[in-house]
């Protein structure tokens, strides 16, 4: 099994390279490749990128997210992709047991759970499986994730008609599970969102000058277009979220 580890970054260089290197330190199976993308940082970000990847594509501005995972998927040249995020700590050991798991569950997807804003009850489906010694569940899907790169063809790429800071493409997971998708989530397994705990407001680049800023005023300052709030406000009525959370319509 060829594995092709993905990565997309915009900036925020410091924390890139901090868990870059505590996820290459703790996956317990080194990925046979690297594809990076990066979406225009300028803070030394894409440099980082270029150094520690077999792939790397620097685009001059932030395409988005949604593009960003397409492209690294097409170019990854493994049979089997795996992903977690940039600026997120994975657990111990976590590619071997994304591969053990996989390997024994026979399934289209293994992933994990960022601790605790993922770990959402209506995201898990039937009951408990174990699979190479971990307690499992079939699940929606996340980015924290391995999966089959046929499984492109047979499910499809991100959607791409979307703002470019949208967080990806929230339907996507429901639309895999609608087309029969089966994803496993493993307990006990969490992945750690660097820099975004309960201490610390998230911060994200401003649209206007692309310097951090706190994610409230981030999210008042991007103006999606008015289709984009129908998608938001139609999947909130679907009690689809868009992280993870059963928002209400904005």
């Amino acid at each position: 099994m060829k594995i092709t580890q993905v990565y997309l970054s915009m900036g925020r260089c410091e924390i890139a390279r901090e868990c870059f290197e505590h996820n290459m330190r703790t996956c317990g199976r080194k990925p046979d490749e690297i594809v990076w993308v990066d979406n225009g940082s300028t803070d030394g970000t894409a440099e980082f990128a270029r150094e520690h990847s077999d792939i790397c594509v620097l685009n001059k501005r932030n395409m988005g997210m949604a593009h960003g995972f397409n492209t690294a998927w097409m170019l990854a040249p493994g049979d089997v992709i795996a992903g977690v995020g940039i600026y997120s700590k994975a657990p111990e050991n976590w590619l071997k047991s994304f591969c053990d798991v996989y390997e024994s569950a026979k399934v289209d997807g293994v992933c994990i759970y960022h601790d605790p804003v993922d770990a959402d009850p209506t995201r898990f489906r039937g009951g408990e499986e174990t699979h190479a010694g971990f307690k499992c569940q079939q699940a929606l899907f996340i980015e924290s994730c391995l999966f089959p790169k046929s499984n492109l063809d047979k499910f499809g790429y991100y959607d791409e008609h979307l703002d470019p800071y949208w967080p990806a493409d929230v339907e996507y997971t429901f639309r895999l599970e609608r087309h029969g998708f089966k994803a496993l989530a493993i307990h006990g397994l969490t992945v750690k969102h660097c820099g975004r705990g309960d201490d610390v407001e998230p911060k994200m680049p401003s649209p206007s000058t692309g310097e951090l800023i706190p994610y409230f005023e981030w999210k008042k300052a991007v103006q999606w277009r008015p289709e984009v709030h129908a998608r938001i406000n139609a999947n909130a009525e679907k009690g689809w979220p868009i992280f993870g959370f059963n928002q209400k319509p904005i």
